[in-house]
């Protein structure tokens, strides 16, 4: 299945530059090169794939901000909340979990899953800790995108914590949440869930996620954490996810429901994709180009380039592998409620295709 999904190409009609929204330029510190490789990955992953207007919610430099935040993370200094052993590793924490297929057990999309496990593994390669929040209802999905051979040995460092959902909701979930959002040196939320105006998360048709029992409130993380100054990155591609609040102005006046199921909440820096898991993927390689910078003092080496985005960035094999795993588990496409290796109504092989891109973009080739 690889052999034939590697030979196929793709031309992408890449938009042209967008009005600019509210974001950074910056530039400063980053090799030319790299910075047009970022700029290239970000007009790939917005090219507004499947026509939900997702164009209008591009922030201009946050994908290149996101990455620089991810690529220099520090660690809060000791102090008697966080004791010099627990404050070794930078701690970042990732939110998410799109319950969205709620006539059915588990109701969990394709969707944000494989992105969320890529940045997770991201985070412990480049010397993190790293930890996956989301509700008991997905456990089963997540806990198969985590199990992989003995080979990847990555995926078996990362956390994964289960919080109950609806009725179920406890205290010791609630201490669970603030307990996490105190220990995190950054949040990432990816295809999560978000409320909207009346507290309640809603599908792109409307569906009431919460009513329907399978919420859990995961946003206190990031209202917790901003407490102590933690930053907060999003990725989404419909406007009901967490962290897309940054434009909720262009999303109540660009997608039907708007007003409705549009989220509240903001990022600092927000990642608007056709598809989420691009977004993830994107953030991957654009962290990785920004590490491969900073090491190299802002030269550029195509050798050293090459060695950085094979070993901090996932494989085309893993994708496929996890997508498939997870579907054996109960996972559907968000979109057509189907038990198939889909995601958000695309076919593997178009998914395949953009991951590819992105990668040839990070390797400038």
């Amino acid at each position: 299945m690889l052999s034939s999904l590697s030979s196929l190409s793709m031309n992408i009609n890449i938009a042209p530059r967008r009005e600019a929204s509210v974001g950074s330029d910056d530039t400063s510190g980053l090799n030319p090169t790299i910075a047009a490789s970022i700029e290239k990955i970000n007009d790939i992953i917005t090219t507004d794939f499947g026509g939900r207007g997702m164009t209008h919610f591009v922030v201009d430099g946050d994908l290149r901000n996101a990455a620089k935040v991810l690529a220099r993370l520090q660690t809060k200094q000791p102090s008697l909340l966080f004791p010099p052993a627990a404050s070794i590793k930078p701690h970042v924490i990732f939110i998410s979990g799109f319950p969205c297929c709620v006539n059915h057990y588990p109701p969990t999309e394709t969707d944000g899953i494989n992105g969320t496990f890529a940045l997770a593994s991201l985070a412990v390669l480049l010397g993190y800790r790293a930890t996956i929040c989301t509700e008991k209802c997905n456990e089963f999905v997540f806990r198969a995108a985590a199990s992989a051979s003995a080979k990847d040995s990555v995926l078996n460092t990362i956390d994964l914590v289960f919080v109950n959902e609806g009725v179920k909701y406890s205290t010791s979930d609630k201490e669970c949440i603030y307990h996490l959002a105190r220990s995190a040196d950054l949040v990432i939320a990816c295809e999560r869930a978000g409320p909207a105006v009346d507290g309640n998360c809603y599908t792109m048709r409307g569906i009431n996620m919460t009513e329907n029992g399978f919420i859990a409130p995961l946003h206190m993380i990031v209202d917790i954490a901003r407490e102590a100054g933690v930053k907060f990155i999003a990725i989404g591609d419909g406007g009901n996810e967490l962290g897309m609040g940054k434009v909720l102005d262009k999303i109540r006046k660009e997608i039907p429901n708007g007003e409705k199921i549009g989220s509240i909440v903001r990022a600092d820096y927000l990642i608007a994709a056709s598809v989420s898991n691009w977004g993830a993927w994107a953030l991957v390689a654009a962290t990785a180009l920004i590490r491969y910078n900073d090491r190299n003092d802002g030269k550029e080496d195509e050798i050293g380039r090459e060695a950085c985005i094979h070993r901090l960035c996932t494989t085309e094999e893993a994708e496929i592998e996890m997508l498939n795993r997870v579907v054996e588990k109960g996972c559907r496409d968000g979109v057509t409620g189907l038990l198939d290796a889909t995601v958000d109504g695309i076919d593997i092989a178009t998914n395949m295709m953009y991951f590819r891109e992105i990668r040839k973009a990070a390797l400038n080739i």
